[in-house]
Order: C-alpha cells, then sequence, then structure tokens
C-alpha cells in the first residue's frame, strides 16, 4: 500500500477544486458572451425574398423575413466577405419554381444548381464569380451569361432556348445543352471546353 502523505492530499484537494471551478467560469463566459449577429447583404436577402414572393408558388424555400435568421432558409449557402455575409451557393433543385427568376448582383454566388423545375426566365446579371450553373429541365426561352466569366460548368439541357451565346465564357469546360431549339452554336471561343453535350440538330462553328 502506498502511503500518501496526510498534508499533500489536504493541499492538492482545494487546488484541484480550484482550477474546476476556473474551468468552469471559463465555459460559463463563453457561453454568456454574444455571438455576433449576421450581416446580410442588402441585394442578396432582397432577391431571395423577392424570390419567394414571386418564383416559390408551393411555398418550400422558407425564403421570407421570417425567420430572420437567414441561414436557416433552404438550399442557401453564406459565406463572409469583409463586413457582410453574401450568398454562395443555391441549390433548389425539383423546388417547384416558376416565373423568371432574379439573381442579379449577387456578386459572391459561385455555384447556382435550379433543376427540374417551370422557370421561364433567370437574370444572372453581375454574378462575376459564378463558376457553376445547373438550370436543365425548365423552360428557358433566353439566357444572358455575358456577365458569367468565371463560368466553368453549364447544364441547360431540356430547356426551349433557340440560341446561346457563350462567346464571354472562355472558362468554360463543361456545357450540356441537348434537347433544345438550338439552330446553331458558335463555340469557337470556348478553347477550354473537354465535355460537350448538345443531343440536336446544329450546325456548330469550331476555330
Amino acid at each position: 500500500m502506498r502511503f500518501v502523505p496526510t498534508l499533500a492530499l489536504k493541499t492538492a484537494l482545494p487546488f484541484r477544486r480550484f482550477l474546476l471551478g476556473l474551468a468552469t467560469a471559463f465555459v460559463l463566459l463563453a457561453l454568456a458572451a454574444p455571438v455576433p449577429a449576421a450581416n446580410y447583404n442588402a441585394n442578396d436577402e432582397s432577391r431571395l425574398n423577392t424570390a419567394a414572393t414571386v418564383n416559390d408558388s408551393a411555398n418550400v424555400l422558407n425564403w421570407n423575413p421570417s425567420p430572420a435568421d437567414t441561414s436557416s432558409w433552404n438550399g442557401v449557402s453564406w459565406t463572409t466577405v469583409g463586413a457582410e455575409d453574401r450568398v454562395k451557393t443555391i441549390s433548389v433543385d425539383g423546388t417547384r419554381l416558376t416565373g423568371s427568376l432574379d439573381l442579379s448582383g449577387m456578386t459572391s454566388l459561385q455555384s447556382l444548381s435550379a433543376d427540374q423545375n417551370a422557370l421561364t426566365g433567370l437574370n444572372l446579371t453581375g454574378d462575376t464569380a459564378l463558376e457553376s450553373l445547373n438550370v436543365g429541365f425548365n423552360n428557358l426561352g433566353s439566357l444572358d451569361l455575358s456577365a458569367n466569366t468565371a463560368l466553368t460548368e453549364l447544364y441547360v439541357y431540356y430547356n426551349n432556348l433557340g440560341s446561346l451565346d457563350l462567346s464571354a465564357n472562355t472558362a468554360l469546360t463543361v456545357l450540356s445543352a441537348y434537347y433544345n431549339n438550338l439552330g446553331s452554336l458558335n463555340l469557337s471561343a470556348n478553347t477550354a471546353l473537354v465535355s460537350l453535350a448538345v443531343y440536336t440538330t446544329i450546325s456548330a462553328a469550331w476555330t
């Protein structure tokens, strides 16, 4: 049996209690510290509010001022840029969106996936960081991508596109545009393309 001096034991126990009390105090202080409020960009929040009113007739997105904490909004992720929180990704596949969706001015939006909806229009003006766009299985008759110069992946299959200008999208590596009404498709500026799917009668200009 090991002998423990009584004096040492009496000294150690209060010290341990002191350390435990100190650790507990730190935890309580951390829990009580105020959490910085999110500072959502006014344009991004407004665009989502409008989409909830105009495009989400089925009311599945929860993109509205209540709850005010937009981090709980379905299909949306955020990123902090400077002092603001900006929309980074939107994923709303199969949510029965209708009409023309305006997401313009979302300068930090990198990915939009809105496959299998009933969208007839899409405004991506000013979305200069957009890299991936999937709007297959919609009713789009036109699509302006002139401002989306960072775009690398584009999926627009099963729409009603009669033309598609990709001259500004020189970083494009993947294009899937089958089952549209394309009469011609000029890809002379898209030299980075490694994957192309266009199942229709077209006249593709390659140089």
